[in-house]
């Protein structure tokens, strides 16, 4: 398993770890997003086959927000390596709705979702990045999306492990969940 301190994080509230596992260093094949919730419950996964999770984050304690890309075999061409989108999933029924759509076509070229973020006020943010430049993207919970922050600098990339904490944090009293 990858030493990834984004990949594991308590819920908000109750016994609830989630975490991405998977061997290899690589994040473009076999991570899963699992849970187990409680000392003697079994891991449940939520990443559907020929997919990858990339990042999460908790959005109170039946709710996840999940950064997934299609799984794919390493490229070391970075534009051939596929972008992750933002899913919502609901922990207690199971379902799983997109919230935006990976490698949409920009000025630039193709971009993904990266390291989501629950903010309070119901709100949602994220990084969108084409591995050139980045944005910070917020949205209403259920509603429109606007750039909120241009321009930022990349953060570190491990083999597609993107550490945006290097170049982006948020103020404790912003976020409705633990700190990342």
């Amino acid at each position: 398993m990858v030493k990834n301190p984004q990949w594991f994080e308590w819920a908000p509230e109750g016994q609830a770890l989630a975490h991405i596992g998977g061997g290899g260093r690589m994040a473009t094949s076999g991570k899963r997003l699992r849970t187990i919730a409680g000392p003697s419950a079994e891991p449940k996964s939520y990443t559907p086959q020929g997919k990858v999770e990339q990042g999460f984050a908790w959005d109170g304690s039946k709710r996840i927000v999940a950064a997934r890309a299609a799984e794919s075999e390493w490229e070391n061409e970075p534009s051939q390596r596929p972008y992750p989108a933002l899913f919502e999933l609901d922990l207690k029924s199971g379902k799983q709705r997109p919230l935006t759509e990976a490698a949409k076509a920009s000025k630039s070229g193709p971009y993904g979702e990266y390291d989501p973020i629950v903010l309070l006020r119901d709100r949602l943010a994220w990084v969108r990045s084409d591995r050139a430049e980045a944005d910070i993207m917020l949205s209403e919970r259920h509603g429109g999306q606007a750039a909120w922050i241009r321009g930022l600098e990349l953060g570190d990339n491990f083999y597609e492990q993107w550490r945006w904490d290097a170049v982006l944090a948020f103020d404790a009293q912003s976020l409705s969940g633990p700190k990342k």
